[in-house]
């Protein structure tokens, strides 16, 4: 952002996340958190939000957690990413899947086809079998398509699976978390979204670039093999025309 000054960049109509990155990286960490303090105060970004969970010390981030989780909106799912957000009820039972889970090893990958182009991905099936199957099941059913990517955060992910578009809704039940030693450690790693632990039904991220903060907080069941393209120019509202699902041959 060459030769603008502090007052242009802040008055300027650019992301809350790329004016934190200048202040930070012209001014000082010190200058940007003051200004992500008040943007969050005033406006709720979650780019300040974000900001202040990644880099306040443990002891100055429960305000902000609080006043995030009154807020609500978009301001719980930074708060799922860090792992502040409470569980508000408990996992279903599972035995939906008990019986399919030999059907998991079938499995081989999907097609998310965006109005932007494809994005193909390959499951791990044996890493995590229950959530691969779930997902599989609801691509089948056309769930996905037409729906939307209610979230997009440059950098950092793009998640979808929410027929309402508004980050809260889901297929009426929840699934366990498959932590499988599989980490966030490249782009295109493709977890769960929840609200919770045990709270994953519908909703996925695909990673920009490697999240080490999500380890072992959300489940990774798949990873992007081409369409890394498509994914960095994913927008939010932009529409999943259809999710397909590829089987072994034979598969039923």
């Amino acid at each position: 952002m060459p030769k603008l000054k502090k007052k242009e960049v802040l008055a300027s109509a650019i992301p809350d996340f790329r004016k934190i990155a200048y202040l930070d990286h012209r001014l000082g960490e010190d200058v940007a958190l003051q200004w992500a303090e008040s943007r969050f105060h005033e406006s709720g970004s979650p780019a300040a939000l974000q900001y202040l969970l990644d880099k306040l010390p443990d002891v100055g981030k429960p305000p902000f957690v609080a006043e995030a989780r009154e807020k609500g909106g978009a301001l719980l799912s930074v708060l799922d990413d860090f792992g502040f957000r409470e569980k508000s009820e408990e996992a279903q039972p599972l035995a939906v899947y008990l019986n399919v889970l030999k059907k998991a090893k079938e499995l081989r990958g999907f097609t998310l086809k965006t109005e932007k182009g494809d994005i193909h991905c390959e499951f791990f099936p044996e890493a995590a079998p229950l959530t691969c199957l779930n997902f599989a099941k609801l691509a089948g059913k056309g769930y996905f398509n037409g729906s939307r990517f209610h979230r997009v955060v440059p950098a950092f992910v793009a998640q979808a699976g929410d027929p309402t578009g508004t980050g809260s809704g889901g297929p009426g039940y929840s699934i366990r978390c498959e932590y499988n030693g599989i980490n966030y450690d490249r782009a295109g790693r493709v977890g769960m979204a929840l609200s919770g632990k045990d709270t994953g039904g519908s909703q996925f991220f695909l990673t920009h670039l490697a999240t080490p903060h999500l380890n072992q907080k959300y489940t990774v069941f798949a990873q992007l093999t081409s369409g890394l393209e498509v994914l960095s120019e994913l927008e939010q509202l932009d529409e999943i025309k259809e999710v397909t699902v590829d089987k072994a041959t034979g598969a039923h």
